[in-house]
């Protein structure tokens, strides 16, 4: 083809388009799905510590904490002002048949007291929420909770620091029969530091330093 041909060739035809740049896409990081090991007077707290604690690990602004067998924990514990993640999370929470509030940055629910209804009630919050949800575990354990347990990616023994090691010890073993990862972590302590965490306005860095394992694991 001639240069004058060429030109008037390039009159009609749409020269090629550089091809569009894509960004690199990142990959989202894991949601997890805690199981939390402890005494009815530390589910709200503690749980509520792992589970901010956990969302900010993974940059989430909501997370999920259920409480089973410590009812009148999540009763009677104070709120704060709810982020709207949270009260968005109630509402899908509640689409399924799941009864939560809204407290920062916390949705807050109780788990039915009858084994099956718990594992049921459970696995579908852990599956509605698309955020870091801690199943905060307060009563004796038996093979319908063991299964919930089973179905977790971590889980967390919250060991007192009043004598509680053999137990805590016990529960690991129990737990590795599982085949699920099992870490040992002392629960949220103080009093201001235990409300902030409850109602779901602050991990405190106490609590965050005690549940290190924890967070690690959960990576």
């Amino acid at each position: 083809m001639t240069e004058l041909l060429a030109r008037i060739w390039s009159l009609f035809v749409a020269p090629a388009s550089a091809p569009a740049r894509t960004s690199p896409v990142r990959a989202a990081r894991p949601v997890p799905s805690v199981a939390l090991l402890c005494r009815p007077a530390d589910a709200l707290a503690t749980g509520g510590a792992l589970a901010l604690a956990l969302a900010r690990d993974t940059g989430a602004r909501r997370a999920l904490v259920a409480c089973w067998r410590a009812g009148s924990e999540v009763a009677q514990a104070p709120r704060a002002p709810a982020w709207p993640e949270a009260r968005r999370l109630v509402g899908a929470l509640a689409a399924h048949g799941i009864e939560a509030e809204a407290s920062g940055r916390l949705a807050r629910a109780a788990l039915p007291d009858e084994p099956e209804a718990a594992l049921a009630t459970g696995a579908r919050g852990a599956a509605v929420a698309a955020a870091p949800t801690v199943l905060a575990l307060a009563g004796p354990r038996d093979p319908v909770l063991d299964r919930l347990i089973a179905a977790q990616d971590l889980v967390v023994v919250a060991t007192p620091a009043d004598g509680g090691g053999r137990l805590a010890a016990l529960a690991l073993e129990s737990v590795a029969a599982l085949g699920v990862p099992a870490v040992a972590c002392p629960p949220a302590a103080g009093p201001r530091r235990r409300v902030l965490a409850a109602a779901g306005v602050v991990a405190p860095r106490a609590a965050v330093a005690g549940l290190a394992p924890a967070l690690e694991a959960a990576r």
